[in-house]
């Protein structure tokens, strides 16, 4: 993961990859996405937040990513000021649902792989009942909390993500397989690529209706990156296949990723059964509380956060180092380190 990425949802995620089930559905259309990178609009009022300084990063179907004084953020296009929604090409309208679409009545499909008991399973919904009740409270803050252990009893480690601007795909990735062999008691290899294809795809970059992101002069764009919110929506939408399927090719670039055939998307969204939470908090210290309650329940946590220069990755301890003007990573948590027992 050494490839900083400009585009990250400034917000935590906890995914939780039930047994791979069927749920098949139409091939969903692909949204137009409206390109506005680069557009400033000086203090932006949405809800009880306030952010100063505010430049856009990118804009999909339904959320907005900017930069501000304090960070990132993300927030939905729904929620903005009306004059805001009109410079960002927004019409609520005529804008699609924020709402999950209706289930399809299941269809046979190959079965999915074996869970470890069910008793394994139930007991993993209840840690998360457990933590959903627990955020309401002060978490317990270890001297260290670290899933390492238990990530190297799994075959799990870093992954090469390569030059391509992937890591938030990368990060969603890492915590889904890490669930998944905790679950089935065995360890599957998800394809990252297939994800970075499903991901161009449900943003209209890719496929026969693209539209190429351009700036405010329509120039192209180059690709800078994805939102957790578009990799977990693409995700839900057109599944992921075992690598094996669709191997990882860091070397390639993202423009060249292959399409995959019918028959492999079809296989692929009969694996689509991900619960997702984004944990709660709208400022730093509260999202920091959850991280802390989702780690100690035992949960990895992909997060988008502010990143320091590439370099400074090789010393391997960011502690106190500055974040790069511009720049951002996804990463997946799996603990922390804290000797006071203080969270701040």
């Amino acid at each position: 993961m050494k490839a900083p990425c400009s585009l990250l949802l400034s917000s935590l995620w906890l995914l939780l990859l039930a047994p791979l089930a069927a749920q098949p559905a139409p091939e969903p259309s692909s949204p137009a996405a409206v390109s506005v990178a680069g557009l400033e609009l000086g203090t932006l009022q949405v809800g009880k937040n306030t952010f100063h300084d505010v430049r856009v990063r990118s804009r999909d179907a339904r959320s907005l990513m900017f930069s501000h004084r304090d960070g990132l953020s993300s927030v939905r296009l729904r929620e903005l000021p009306p004059e805001i929604q009109a410079r960002l090409g927004y019409d609520p309208a005529t804008a699609p649902a924020d709402t999950p679409p209706p289930k399809i009545a299941a269809r046979p499909a190959p079965p999915s792989p074996p869970r470890k008991t069910d008793g394994e399973f139930q007991s993993t919904t209840r840690r998360l009942d457990q933590l959903f009740v627990a955020y309401a409270s002060d978490p317990e803050v270890r001297a260290e909390q670290s899933l390492q252990s238990e990530f190297i009893r799994l075959n799990l480690a870093a992954k090469n993500q390569g030059r391509r601007p992937s890591c938030s795909i990368f990060a969603v990735v890492g915590a889904l397989e890490f669930q998944n062999a905790q679950l089935t008691g065995g360890l599957e290899k998800l394809s990252e690529e297939y994800l970075i294809w499903a991901t161009r795809r449900s943003l209209g970059l890719t496929g026969p209706a693209a539209v190429l992101p351009r700036d405010e002069t329509g120039a192209p764009l180059a690709d800078a990156g994805y939102s957790l919110v578009s990799v977990v929506t693409a995700l839900q939408t057109y599944g992921i296949p075992r690598a094996e399927d669709m191997p990882n090719l860091p070397g390639l670039a993202i423009d060249d990723v292959p399409e995959p055939t019918g028959e492999l998307v079809a296989k692929a969204r009969s694996r689509r059964l991900v619960f997702i939470s984004p944990l709660p908090g709208a400022e730093p210290a509260a999202r920091i509380k959850a991280l802390v309650h989702a780690l100690n329940a035992g949960f990895p946590v992909p997060a988008g956060l502010r990143w320091p220069h590439e370099r400074s990755i090789n010393a391997g301890v960011l502690s106190g180092q500055r974040p790069l003007a511009g720049a951002a990573h996804a990463i997946t948590f799996i603990g922390y380190h804290c000797p006071s027992g203080k969270l701040e």
